[in-house]
């Protein structure tokens, strides 16, 4: 049966990415890497590659799709479920690896905090099958060692009485506050809440899914555009993921065909419900030459204090300057020499230059 054109293109576009992000998954396969957040993002990013590919085999006319018995099946509510796996792991990458680099003092905190989730967790199944693993004590002394390092940690004191007791008995879910972990990444919590819930239906079988599947099948057009929902929703995904894991190794931008780049783009926006100022403190060289940036005309600003609209969405790089954007009735953004900073269209706001601006501007 023919597919309606809009379909195909997005599942060739979400071939294209998962075979992108396999690609620097393997080139960088056993590096050495100077700590453990390269080591722990290789492999959970590894994990979303695996997902997405799986995913692949639920969608119709891929690569990897295949008729069982001869059957032509269109397995809706797994596609979804998988999705939201990609969505789950996708948070917890960034919670865990991109959104604590460096010498932040929280970084110590999330590892220990995962390590001892770990093994609590390692200990309570065996704990519930009733195994007399002779091996259960040295776990128990493990977690009492993470407990001490969790302690220890700068981060552990801030946290209430309460919160704390709940940390050291690995009783916390990882990622804690998704959404604040969504919007650091450049989803909108609005638009993050309702693509989880969406998801989460199926993965549950709430009622709503199971009346939704009962009403579509293989070939109505119905059914195809829910198709193209769901993969929408992995490629925005997916490309988030490449995009962070790219940071982590700033060599693999050479692999991401132009694409992909473009795939960025509209997602960034789409994602970010057109209410965020998108500010990408670390753009890649790659990226920065498909953009075109050094083409761009250059505009320049004193120190000054002025209301500023946009009628249409302008992308800058900022060649100087230390500038704080306030959007009406919104937050301030900061930013400065060598972001590349998006602002939506619709927006009213008003610009601060605390030093003298010169930027790279498209409007689009």
């Amino acid at each position: 049966m023919p597919y309606a054109p809009e379909y195909m293109s997005a599942l060739r576009r979400f071939e294209l990415l998962c075979k992108c992000s396999t690609e620097i998954s393997i080139n960088t396969t056993g590096r050495q890497v100077p700590s453990w957040q390269e080591q722990y993002g290789s492999f959970i990013f590894t994990r979303i590659c695996t997902t997405s590919l799986t995913i692949l085999c639920t969608l119709p006319e891929s690569s990897f799709h295949s008729k069982p018995f001869g059957l032509d099946m269109w397995d809706f509510p797994s596609a979804c479920t998988l999705t939201r796996g990609l969505l789950e792991t996708y948070l917890v990458f960034r919670y865990l690896i991109i959104d604590t680099r460096g010498d932040d003092p929280e970084s110590e905190f999330r590892f220990v905090l995962w390590n001892l989730h770990s093994e609590c967790e390692r200990l309570e199944m065996l704990r519930l099958i009733g195994s007399q693993n002779p091996k259960i004590p040295e776990l128990e002394a493990d977690i009492e060692g993470w407990r001490v390092r969790l302690r220890n940690t700068k981060h552990f004191a801030e946290h209430s009485a309460k919160e704390q007791k709940r940390l050291l008995a690995g009783d916390i879910e990882i990622p804690p506050r998704r959404t604040d972990v969504a919007e650091a990444a450049g989803i909108s919590r609005k638009y993050y809440v309702a693509m989880y819930k969406n998801l989460s239906n199926h993965a549950h079988t709430h009622p709503f899914s199971v009346g939704q599947t009962a009403a579509f099948s293989a070939g109505q057009s119905e059914s195809v555009e829910l198709l193209k929902m769901t993969v929408d929703r992995a490629i925005a995904i997916l490309s988030f993921s490449v995009r962070d894991f790219i940071t982590m190794f700033p060599d693999q931008g050479e692999f991401a065909p132009p694409e992909f780049w473009d795939t960025l783009d509209i997602w960034e926006y789409l994602m970010s419900y057109t209410e965020l100022i998108i500010v990408d403190r670390d753009p890649n060289a790659a990226r920065l030459r498909h953009l075109g940036v050094t083409a761009w005309p250059v505009w320049e600003k004193e120190v000054s204090e002025f209301p500023w609209h946009y009628d249409e969405i302008e992308t800058c790089y900022l060649l100087d300057g230390d500038v704080m954007v306030t959007p009406d009735g919104g937050e301030p953004v900061r930013f400065g020499k060598g972001d590349l900073v998006t602002f939506p269209k619709g927006m009213s706001c008003t610009w601060k230059v605390h030093k003298p601006v010169r930027k790279h501007y498209k409007f689009s």
